[in-house]
């Protein structure tokens, strides 16, 4: 299980069985993933600096969700949202 962030503060989290859903735990938890649209230096010393992998997409949510889904686990079947 993974927690991703979006720069905009959504935060999800991707089960190993395809499956995504929304976190709306409220407690200051930070994410192991962090989605960017547009990758700066200083994002990849800010984020490096805290431990959390960076990952540059500038398509729908959904889509990077998709492709962060596929780069951690593998080819899934599908995506399942909850």
């Amino acid at each position: 299980m993974y927690r991703i962030s979006f720069e905009n503060g959504k935060t999800y989290i991707v089960k190993d069985n395809g499956e995504i859903e929304e976190d709306n735990n409220k407690k200051a938890v930070s994410p192991q993933v962090i989605i960017v649209t547009t990758l700066t230096r200083e994002k990849i010393e800010q984020y490096n600096n805290k431990g959390i992998k960076i990952f540059e997409c500038k398509e729908s949510q959904d889509l990077c969700l998709s492709k962060v889904l596929k780069i951690l686990f593998g080819k899934p079947k599908s995506c399942k949202f909850a």
